[in-house]
């Protein structure tokens, strides 16, 4: 991730995967609708299953 304000400052997390589900997935798409489109619902209709993986931070980098 970087900052937006900032393309110096940075955030990098690497590692495997540790869990995959589909359970609490269309929640999942929900809420990150709601936090960066302020959308109650994923407005586009979803074609696909949709999966959620858990990962298991082995390295974590940052700078700026």
């Amino acid at each position: 991730m970087t900052d937006p304000d900032d393309p110096y400052r940075f955030l990098s997390v690497t590692g495997e995967v540790d869990a995959v589900t589909t359970e609490g997935a269309r929640e999942h798409i929900d809420e990150l609708a709601m936090r960066y489109m302020g959308e109650e619902a994923y407005p586009q209709p979803i074609e696909s299953e949709r999966v959620i993986l858990r990962i298991r931070a082995d390295d974590v980098f940052h700078g700026g």
